[in-house]
């Protein structure tokens, strides 16, 4: 069964006198959702906002790509390669219905946007970076997506985008939402294992175990968040077609190494690595 982590923390490791996550939490200018939440809680304060960095290693050479226009004068391919990435993603951008495109595949939409030579050369190793795939097992809806997620958080004008991270990180609002279910009378219970989850009518029957007991719970709606593979093992007798949809879904893990350096080694601007 899947194990619910403590709401009293975060995954995170000892690192100079703090912690960092081990997984990048931040939030965009356009996520409504979050920032309404972090408004309703009363955190709003907690959100800062930062300008992102990032790089690109081509080679033996580092080019900073978060900038449009230093990328222009100065990013890698000629300069009509790099106009005419520009385009393309001003494009991308401006598609107003991305689930129009969920049937194409991210490789021959790109072919036709951009080029052969910048999908082989640029996107192809970055997208295997990413997502260990190739690009033709990826939805041209999900890299639309993706684009556009980026570039709204980019004002008209602006050189760079802005991100938005939890001043102590996103324990502070996993905290703040604990604080507000015990006010409501809710209670979290951590440190539990799910044992299963049934629909019964119009109900949902959960069994959960810790230190050795089984307790029941009935509720009128579930929010999962476990893995697919996880929560498969703990739905008992889900709708046929719904078990099917998930396990036509292709489940992969995500490796995060966190190096310390005595030192900074690109410039203080995370890499990626463009390599076949």
């Amino acid at each position: 069964g899947g194990k619910i982590v403590d709401v009293a923390q975060v995954p995170s490791v000892p690192l100079g006198g703090t912690r960092v996550e081990r997984f990048h939490h931040h939030i965009f200018t356009h996520d409504r959702n979050t920032r309404s939440l972090a408004a309703a809680l009363g955190i709003q304060d907690k959100i800062t906002w930062h300008a992102t960095r990032i790089g690109m290693a081509l080679g033996e050479n580092l080019f900073e790509i978060s900038n449009p226009l230093k990328f222009l004068l100065a990013g890698p391919f000629r300069l009509s390669d790099r106009l005419k990435l520009a385009r393309a993603m001003q494009k991308i951008a401006a598609i107003a219905d991305a689930a129009a495109y969920d049937s194409q595949t991210a490789g021959s939409f790109l072919e036709g946007i951009c080029g052969t030579k910048l999908t082989r050369e640029l996107f192809l190793p970055l997208l295997k970076a990413q997502f260990g795939m190739d690009p033709e097992h990826i939805s041209a809806a999900f890299l639309i997506g993706r684009v556009q997620a980026r570039s709204r958080t980019r004002k008209p004008f602006a050189l760079s985008e802005k991100l938005g991270y939890f001043a102590g990180g996103y324990q502070v609002l996993l905290d703040a939402m604990a604080r507000a279910i015990f006010a409501a009378g809710g209670l979290c219970e951590t440190s539990a294992r799910i044992v299963s989850v049934e629909r019964v009518g119009s109900a949902f029957r959960i069994l959960w175990e810790r230190l050795g007991e089984t307790h029941e719970v009935w509720a009128n709606a579930v929010i999962n968040t476990l893995p697919i593979p996880v929560f498969l093992r703990v739905a008992k007798n889900p709708p046929p077609r719904y078990a099917v949809d998930l396990e036509n879904i292709r489940y992969q893990g995500v490796l995060a190494l966190l190096f310390a350096a005595d030192r900074r080694i690109s410039g203080g601007v995370p890499v990626g690595t463009v390599d076949n």
